[in-house]
């Protein structure tokens, strides 16, 4: 069960280190927009098409790291894992509580099971969502982009 619950963390941590990637490489792809766009070696179209397709796809990873309420629901069932439920017992009400879902069997695979499905249904599930909207979106615009940017060229625009 403990491997359940480690292989989801390792997703959540997996997705937001490749936020993260993606966050800083939209980050040096608007410099070289700017860069092309300054020099004039690309026109004021292809260079507002990729970078409006590169700030939402930056947004929308950011938004990956953190996923809005509504996706994450909140007043689901809380396990005896999760770090708001040990935050809101005092050290004696969380030892009882841990204890007695140790003597039933049951008691502590229903709480791995519960912190196992939470954290992928209300956390991995959105960040993944996001991050691979992010993706899309940024592949997409430039493709975009560069395709204007062509077309251009060849229509002598």
């Amino acid at each position: 069960m403990s491997n359940l619950l480690s292989k989801q963390n390792e997703i959540r941590n997996t997705l937001d280190t490749r936020a993260s990637i993606i966050i800083g490489f939209e980050s040096v792809v608007i410099v070289v927009f700017f860069t092309l766009f300054e020099k004039n070696i690309i026109s004021l179209l292809p260079a507002l098409i990729g970078l409006f397709s590169i700030i939402s796809s930056l947004i929308l990873a950011i938004i990956a790291l953190k996923p809005p309420h509504y996706d994450t629901q909140k007043g689901q069932k809380e396990s005896i894992f999760y770090h708001h439920k040990i935050a809101s017992l005092d050290l004696g009400a969380y030892e009882k509580e841990v204890h007695k879902a140790l003597q039933n069997e049951e008691k502590i695979y229903s709480a791995y099971i519960l912190e196992t499905y939470n954290l992928t249904r209300y956390s991995n599930i959105p960040r993944k969502f996001y991050l691979y909207l992010s993706i899309r979106v940024l592949i997409y615009g430039i493709i975009v982009a560069i395709s204007v940017y062509v077309l251009q060229v060849l229509l002598g625009f």
